[in-house]
């Protein structure tokens, strides 16, 4: 006796094709938003500590080398004006990379 092999018919696969590509569809969309807020998240931690050490520096500016350094001690802030600054700019590139990206995953949006 010969047993049958069941197969799935031509029409079958087609008519099931527009669900399995609607799921595909809603699972990287929803990927996409979330990928989306995380870097917005991101964006916006970098850009509140971008701005904080820029108000800074200004202060640097203002009050001079010696007496930023005093209040820096005062608030019992162990680093150095160049640290802040070093990791002010790291902020800032993390800033521009997460905009970049955002704006990437943002463009294939449909």
């Amino acid at each position: 006796m010969a047993q049958k092999k069941f197969m799935y018919s031509d029409d079958a696969i087609q008519n099931a094709w527009p669900f399995i590509y609607g799921s595909l569809v809603r699972r990287v969309h929803l990927n996409k938003k979330i990928l989306n807020t995380f870097l917005l998240i991101i964006n916006i931690i970098s850009f509140v500590l971008v701005f904080l050490f820029g108000v800074s520096g200004i202060i640097y500016e203002l009050f001079g080398a010696a007496n930023y350094e005093k209040m820096l001690a005062k608030r019992n802030i162990p680093f150095s004006f160049e640290r802040i600054w070093l990791f002010m700019f790291l902020c800032l590139i993390i800033l521009i990379i997460t905009y970049i990206v955002r704006k990437s995953v943002l463009k294939n949006k449909q």
